[in-house]
C-alpha cells in the first residue's frame, strides 16, 4: 500500500517448478531452494504457498517485492540485524531465537503493531502492591489490512495446511500460525489474547530429522489447550477484518491434473481496490479471473493524486537530501540450548488506534512510509511511533515530522487530512 509493483494479493499466482535465484544482478551466486519430497504443483497462490509450507514459491514472492524489503520488515519487527538481504531469507534460513520469532509474530496477532516481548511483567511486594512494571513498548510495522490479510492466510495454514494436526488433536479456538522446518522444528502460533512459540532442537545444531509439524507443533497444541482453558486466554474471538477489507470471489484452474481444464470458485480476502477484475463475456482465458491484484499506474512523484477503489490516495515523495538508500521449510532457525518449552505473549486489547479523536470529530487515516523504515515520527509535534505506520487523525491540517538517519535533514510538511480518502506520505532519504 506505498505504491510499490506489484500489488501483491493472497491470490496473487507464483511458479512452483525446480527454479534456480540470483543473489543480486552483480553476483554470479544462486539459491536453488526445493519443496518437500521435490513435490511440485506449477502454479499456485499466495495462500496455498503459504498454506502448505512450498518454498520455491515463497522464494519468488520474495525476489518480486526485494530480498531488501524482506529484510527491512525483518528488522522492523524485532529480528536480528545479522539477516541478509539473499533469497533464503524468505525461508527463515538465518539464526532467531524463539523470543524475536514471538515478537515478530505480534505484528499478526495485533493488527500491524510490534509489542516488544517482556521477561518481567512487574514485581510486587508481600502485601500485593506493585513495586516495579515493565513499560509496554509497541511500534507500528505493519497497515492493518495487510496484517489481517497475513492472520488470514495463517488462518488456513492451522485449518487445513501444514498445521492442521492442531485441529486433529481438539483444539478448536480460532487460530492462525506457521510451522517451520530446517535442522530443527517450529511451531508459532496465536489467538486473539495469546501467542506462543515453540522450538524443538539441539544447540549443536544436529538434524532433528523431525518437520515442525511433528516436533513442535504437539507440544504447542497441548500448551495452548491447557492455557485456554484458564480464564486469563479462554475468551479467545474470531479474527476480525478492519475497514478496507473485502471479500471476493476468484476462480482458479482445478489442482486435479484428471480435471485440469475444470474451474473452482472460491471466496478470497483482499484490500479494497486490489481485489481482480473479472473478463468480459467471450474472453479467453474462459472465465479465469487473474489471481492477480490488478496494478494501476505507477505511483505518482509529484503530489498527484492516486486511484486506489473509490477514493483518492494523495501521494508525497519527499527526498529531504540526494544520497543513497541503507540497505527445506526453513521458517526460523535458533542458536540457543534444545527446548520444548514454549514462548508465550499475552497481547494487549487490541482495536486502539494509535491517536485517539474525540467521538462527533470526523477523522481520517495518514500513512507515513520512509526508506529506510523503522524512523521515528512525530504528528504534531509528539512521537507517534516507528515508520512505517497509519494514523487516524481528526480531519484538519496536520504536521509531520520524520527523524532521519545520522547525517540527514529532517523531513517536516503539513498535511490536510480527509475524511474521504488515506493519506499516503513516502519518504526517501
Amino acid at each position: 500500500m506505498d505504491g510499490s509493483r506489484p500489488i501483491i494479493t493472497p491470490a496473487t499466482l507464483l511458479n512452483d517448478e525446480p527454479t534456480q535465484f540470483r543473489f543480486s544482478n552483480k553476483s554470479d551466486k544462486t539459491y536453488e531452494p526445493r519443496d518437500y519430497k521435490d513435490s511440485y504443483r506449477g502454479t499456485v497462490t499466495v495462500r496455498e504457498a503459504l498454506m502448505d509450507s512450498l518454498n520455491v514459491p515463497t522464494v519468488s514472492l520474495a525476489q518480486m517485492v526485494g530480498y531488501d524489503k524482506v529484510r527491512n520488515l525483518a528488522l522492523a519487527a524485532g529480528f536480528n540485524s545479522e539477516l541478509k538481504a539473499t533469497p533464503s531469507i524468505a525461508l527463515g534460513a538465518y539464526v532467531s531465537t524463539p523470543l524475536e520469532v514471538a515478537g515478530a509474530y505480534t505484528i499478526f496477532a495485533h493488527q500491524g503493531q510490534y509489542v516488544a516481548p517482556r521477561c518481567i511483567v512487574e514485581v510486587d511486594d508481600p502485601s500485593g502492591g506493585t513495586v516495579w512494571a515493565s513499560p509496554v513498548t509497541t511500534r507500528r510495522v505493519l497497515d492493518p489490512r495487510v496484517s489481517y490479510l497475513m492472520v488470514s492466510l495463517l488462518e488456513s495454514v492451522v485449518n487445513t495446511g501444514t498445521a492442521a494436526d492442531v485441529r486433529a488433536r481438539g483444539f478448536r479456538l480460532p487460530a492462525a500460525g506457521k510451522t517451520g522446518t530446517s535442522h530443527d522444528g517450529w511451531f508459532a502460533g496465536f489467538t486473539s489474547n495469546l501467542l506462543a512459540v515453540v522450538w524443538v532442537g539441539y544447540d549443536d545444531d544436529r538434524e532433528l530429522d523431525l518437520t515442525g509439524a511433528q516436533s513442535a507443533l504437539p507440544i504447542w497444541t497441548e500448551f495452548m489447550k491447557r492455557a485456554t482453558s484458564q480464564p486469563s486466554y479462554r475468551n479467545a474471538q474470531p479474527f476480525t477484518a478492519p475497514p478496507g477489507v473485502v471479500t471476493a470471489p476468484i476462480e482458479t484452474k482445478a489442482v486435479s491434473p484428471d480435471d485440469a481444464d475444470s474451474l473452482a470458485s472460491q471466496n478470497e480476502v483482499f484490500i479494497a481496490g486490489t481485489a481482480p477484475v473479472p473478463p468480459s463475456h467471450g474472453d479467453d482465458t474462459r472465465g479465469i479471473v487473474p489471481a492477480q491484484g490488478q496494478a494501476g499506474p505507477e505511483a505518482p512523484t509529484n503530489g498527484e493524486a492516486q486511484p486506489l477503489g473509490a477514493s483518492q490516495i494523495p501521494i508525497e515523495i519527499v527526498r529531504p537530501q540526494e544520497g543513497q538508500s541503507p540497505e527445506g521449510d526453513a521458517a526460523h532457525r535458533a542458536a540457543t540450548s534444545a527446548s520444548l518449552s514454549p514462548t508465550e505473549i499475552l497481547l494487549p486489547e487490541k482495536n486502539t488506534p494509535t491517536i485517539h479523536s474525540a467521538e462527533d470529530t470526523p477523522s481520517g487515516p495518514l500513512h507515513i512510509q520512509t526508506e529506510p523504515p523503522g524512523l521515528e515520527v512525530l504528528i504534531d509535534g509528539k512521537s507517534v511511533g516507528l515508520s512505517p505506520l497509519t494514523l487516524l487523525l481528526p480531519v484538519g491540517k496536520h504536521t509531520y515530522k520524520v527523524i532521519p538517519p545520522p547525517g540527514r535533514a529532517p523531513a517536516e510538511r503539513w498535511i490536510q487530512i480527509t475524511a474521504a480518502a488515506t493519506m499516503t506520505v513516502n519518504i526517501h532519504y
